[in-house]
């Protein structure tokens, strides 16, 4: 009896084995070729392997649009002008120690208190024009006023009655423990009181650099007793009124002694 091939019950195993030696020893199938990597045909090394397991954090698990809107939500905003900057956050010095010099230096403060008032008026007795310049009081100072050779503006000079770094210390503030208490002493110290402030006034008109006239302008206020509680009222100066005669005015068709000449 004569067998054909398809009768051969091995012949698929010998078709096997032909095809494995054509795919060479690697093992490979039809389903799962063998390639070479692009690195592999550069002479690169291979890529390295993935981190195990033990050193993956759970970062690495959230998929990659949660990481994007990760990242970009913990992102500092950018502005939308892209001159600015955002400030930088500085520490402030602990060795750095307030004194007055530091702090004329800084001149960080500004005003529009007004000290002063003006009136005008006619003197019956003499016909003349005069000004009166009305003077506000801050307390616990020392002052005084000058006006200029050319008679347009008046000078207030202010300057603190009180230096003792001990009368600067507020309630509660009365031990040398206290931290507070040595800044404040510190700064006070070395204070001669000879500080003085000016406050320069415009006149409207030019007056003769004498007083005419001086006066003071005194309100009741309610005080303390020294010593205890009991409350008392005193008299306080709150004003002070400079009088002077308006420059360049004639009497009779003469000018006034007191006008420069």
């Amino acid at each position: 009896m004569q067998l054909s091939a398809a009768d051969d019950p091995d012949d698929d195993d010998d078709e096997e084995g032909n095809e494995n030696e054509r795919l060479g020893s690697t093992g490979g199938n039809k389903d799962n070729d063998y390639f070479p990597t692009v690195r592999e045909l550069l002479g690169l090394p291979p890529t390295p392997p993935p981190p195990s397991s033990s050193s993956t954090s759970s970062f690495s698990a959230t998929p990659l649009n949660s990481t994007v809107a990760l990242l970009r939500s913990n992102a500092m905003p950018t502005p939308q002008n892209s001159s600015v900057k955002p400030a930088a956050i500085s520490t402030p010095v602990q060795s750095l120690v307030y004194t007055k010099p530091v702090v004329k230096a800084a001149k960080a403060f500004t005003s529009d208190l007004r000290l002063h008032e003006l009136i005008r008026f006619k003197d019956e007795n003499t016909g003349l024009m005069k000004l009166i310049v009305y003077l506000r009081i801050v307390d616990d100072t020392l002052f005084d006023t000058a006006i200029s050779s050319d008679g347009k503006t008046l000078t207030y000079y202010i300057q603190p009655a009180e230096t003792n770094p001990q009368s600067f210390l507020p309630a509660g503030h009365d031990s040398l423990k206290d931290q507070a208490t040595n800044a404040i002493i510190s700064y006070f110290t070395n204070d001669p009181g000879t500080e003085v402030f000016k406050y320069v006034v415009t006149l409207p008109e030019a007056v003769d650099s004498n007083c005419q006239e001086h006066g003071e302008i005194f309100r009741s206020v309610m005080g303390f007793e020294a010593g205890t509680s009991k409350k008392v009222w005193v008299k306080q100066k709150v004003w002070e009124t400079h009088t002077y005669v308006i420059s360049g005015q004639q009497v009779g068709g003469m000018r006034g002694a007191w006008i420069k000449q």
